[in-house]
This record gives C-alpha cells, sequence and structure tokens, in this order.
C-alpha cells in the first residue's frame, strides 16, 4: 500500500470508497458486486452502501467474480441497468 500511495501521491484513508459515496449522496447510487470475486470482498460494498445515502441499491450477485455480473445473470443484470437508467437518467 505504501508504494501504490507514493507513486500515485495519494493517500488511501483520503479516496476510501465509503467515504466517497457518502461525499456525492445524495446521488443515485446502484452497486453491484460478485460474491465469487476474489481480490475485493463482498463486505467492502456493503460497507460502501452502509455509508452511502438514499437514494441506493446494492446486488450481490451470486458465482460472479469480478466484472462478471453479465455472464452470471444476463437477463438479470441487463433488465437491472436498463431499470436503473430509465429511473435515474
Amino acid at each position: 500500500m505504501w508504494l501504490a500511495e507514493s507513486k500515485a501521491g495519494i493517500k488511501s484513508e483520503d479516496v476510501a470508497p465509503q467515504l466517497i459515496a457518502f461525499k456525492v449522496s445524495p446521488t443515485t447510487l446502484l452497486e453491484m458486486h460478485g460474491m465469487a470475486e476474489e481480490t475485493i470482498s463482498p463486505d467492502d460494498s456493503e460497507a460502501i452502501f452502509k455509508a452511502a445515502l438514499q437514494p441506493k441499491w446494492l446486488w450481490l450477485l451470486p458465482g460472479a467474480g469480478h466484472g462478471e455480473g453479465i455472464k452470471a445473470s444476463p437477463e438479470a443484470y441487463a433488465d437491472r441497468i436498463v431499470a436503473f437508467f430509465d429511473e435515474h437518467l
């Protein structure tokens, strides 16, 4: 972490996702996280979700790894994304 911080010139606590989620509220948040993710824990997404104010949605996708939501549940993924955009854009 120290190396990444020194290379980027930032401190990790300054860009903690749960702090950012709180700061951008009440911007609508749709958070999706694959339960088979091996790099970032679903607990991290739940912490971000908890920190954000409404309106917010969290979708934990069973069997999906990082960025694999569309492969795990193609129809549900498309339906949820389109419904979110229809409602909030």
